[in-house]
């Protein structure tokens, strides 16, 4: 939970800094309405890139990972031989 309060925090600070830098290039007359919603090749390149790893996150995120259980029910690894919930013996032989 940690780290995706600091990823938001991040992000919220980019976003802020980046409509901070428009902010000021527009008042400053550096810049006119049109080319602060124009979307050049490398913003487009980037904002696609991160819209692909989004989808890729999002589908590695939906696929839970398949780990066995234990007869109590809590999940194991499988190289594990003794239960860390319950104590019971996991050997296979």
């Amino acid at each position: 939970m940690k780290r995706l309060t600091g990823m938001l925090v991040f992000g919220g600070v980019v976003v802020a800094v980046v409509l901070a830098y428009n902010t000021w290039l527009f008042c400053w007359g550096r810049c006119t309405l049109e080319n602060l919603t124009r979307l050049s090749l490398p913003g487009g390149l980037l904002l696609a890139g991160n819209g692909i790893a989004l989808a890729v996150l999002l589908f590695l995120k939906a696929r839970p990972p398949v780990l066995p259980r234990c007869r109590c029910g809590a999940f194991i690894e499988a190289d594990w031989r003794f239960c860390g919930h319950c104590g019971s013996n996991l050997d296979k032989s």
